[in-house]
């Protein structure tokens, strides 16, 4: 199985289905809540979208935004329910970070669902340790940040 992955635009097809699976997931999950958080899902904000992308279908996305002149905000990292742990999250976190680094961020944060376990076990997993709340979620019981020095 072919892995690879592509920077992509904003209104690119895939990268918008898939951001939408997430964006499903939270509401079905959530509900109602998840309103309150789109102001955080503008993909034309973000400085870098980037797609996996296994036997010519995309399977996952992710993308950054520059929170300041050394810090990168991972965002909207999603895999397919059927394509998970194959690795794929774990090597587009990967480019993510690396991309973020070539730009000149040496910090990453992440901003999660205080409830989402998985993913913050993930993100621990990949070197991310808790963090103080940073922007919009400093006073947000709903989330949990995490930082990486990269």
């Amino acid at each position: 199985m072919e892995l690879h992955f592509q920077h992509v635009k904003e209104d690119n097809s895939e990268f918008l289905r898939l951001t939408k699976a997430l964006d499903d997931y939270f509401y079905q999950i959530y509900g109602a809540l998840t309103l309150q958080y789109q102001k955080h899902h503008d993909l034309a904000a973000l400085d870098c979208r980037m797609l996996a992308i296994q036997d010519e279908s995309a399977v996952g996305c992710g993308g950054w935004q520059r929170l300041d002149e050394t810090t990168a905000e991972i965002r909207r990292i999603f895999v397919a329910p059927e394509q998970r742990r194959q690795g794929i999250a774990w090597t587009l976190l990967r480019i993510l970070e690396n991309d973020a680094g070539r730009q000149g961020c040496n910090r990453t944060v992440i901003a999660a669902g205080a409830e989402e376990y998985g993913a913050l076990a993930f993100y621990q997993s990949c070197g991310y340790s808790f963090c103080s709340a940073f922007g919009d979620f400093a006073d947000d019981k709903n989330c949990v940040c995490m930082e990486k020095w990269i």
